[in-house]
C-alpha cells in the first residue's frame, strides 16, 4: 500500500474504495477500513487525527495516550 500523505479519512477512504468520507460509516466495511489503517505507519499522523478518525469511522468517542493505544486499538477492532 502506497501511502501519500493526505488526511486520515480520505487516506483510508481511498485504500478501502470508499468513493466518499461518508462510506467509512458502513458497518460492513468498518472491519477491512481498520486493517487498513492497522497497515499504515501511525507516527504519520496526530494522534488527534487518529482519535477524530476512529470517532468518525466507529460512531463513538474514544481517546489514546499514545500511537501504542492506537495501535492496539486497531488490532483488536481489525480481528
Amino acid at each position: 500500500m502506497k501511502e501519500e500523505k493526505g488526511s486520515l479519512l480520505e487516506d483510508l477512504a481511498r485504500w478501502t474504495g470508499c468513493q466518499y468520507l461518508s462510506d467509512l460509516h458502513q458497518p460492513d466495511k468498518r472491519k477491512e477500513i481498520f486493517k487498513a489503517a492497522e497497515k499504515l505507519d501511525i507516527s504519520k499522523y496526530s494522534l488527534g487525527e487518529w482519535e477524530d478518525a476512529i470517532m468518525y469511522i466507529a460512531e463513538q468517542p474514544c481517546s489514546f495516550n499514545d500511537a501504542e493505544g492506537v495501535r492496539e486499538y486497531l488490532q483488536k477492532e481489525a480481528e
